[in-house]
């Protein structure tokens, strides 16, 4: 299923885009692995020669049939501005560097670099930021269990370019597992990797607690968060 959405994707893509679409890039979660791929996780990155408004309109109803199917938003740039990107988004090019697959076009992340002072950066500024989010989404489920579990689901999920990010921050091996990088994180950090085992539970349904189980997964969850904004805050 995967496989024939993203043909019917590039495919109308071409056919509206024509010659000014440079490349289609699956990139993230959905190359590391190739089962239990939730629609969300299916990365894209779409490079144009050009993108006025009109180009725009040309691929508008290839994003809304994709956007209908629960899949995120292309990224969407010209080849040049994502090249010159790296500086302020370097988290998401280091994910496009690790693991991604070209689907159509140029492969040019053979000419992207990532430097690791812009990295901390980024990974200070995203931290403090889920932070804020999270406790926000916290009060607007205003105690439901049911709303609170799909937070904490969607957070580690939405969290996992940032772990591996920083793991290379902190001198990881690009190729690390899921396993090797909490052991990394571990090491330098020092926090409770059982927290996050428990949340992925939740998204298999393997893990069923009540809401105040739930709350207090929060609160230990939010712990951790904190423990690393402090750490590259001071590093």
């Amino acid at each position: 299923m995967k496989k024939e959405s993203l043909e019917a994707f590039v495919e109308k893509l071409k056919a509206t885009a024509g010659e000014n679409l440079k490349a289609v890039i699956l990139y993230g979660a959905a190359c590391r692995r190739s089962d239990n791929v939730r629609p969300e996780e299916l990365q894209l990155l779409v490079l144009f020669n050009e993108l006025k408004s009109t180009h725009l309109d040309q691929i508008q109803g290839a994003i809304k049939n994709w956007r209908k199917k629960s899949h995120p938003l292309p990224k969407i740039f010209t080849v040049e501005r994502f090249l010159q990107s790296s500086d302020i988004f370097p988290i998401e090019c280091i994910d496009v560097l690790e693991h991604h697959e070209v689907l159509f076009g140029e492969d040019v992340t053979e000419r992207l670099e990532v430097s690791k002072d812009n990295l901390r950066l980024q990974l200070e500024t995203e931290f403090k930021g889920k932070l804020l989010q999270l406790r926000e989404a916290y009060l607007s489920v205003e105690g439901n269990a049911k709303g609170l579990g799909r937070i904490l689901d969607y957070s580690v999920v939405s969290m996992e370019p940032l772990f591996r990010a920083l793991n290379l921050l902190l001198g990881g091996n690009k190729d690390s597992s899921d396993e090797e990088i909490l052991s990394v994180l571990n090491e330098k950090i020092s926090f409770e990797t059982g927290v996050l085992s428990s949340i992925s539970q939740l998204r298999s349904g393997s893990l069923k607690p009540n809401k105040e189980e739930l709350k207090k997964l929060f609160d230990q969850y939010l712990g951790i968060l904190e423990q690393i904004s402090d750490f590259i805050d001071q590093h």
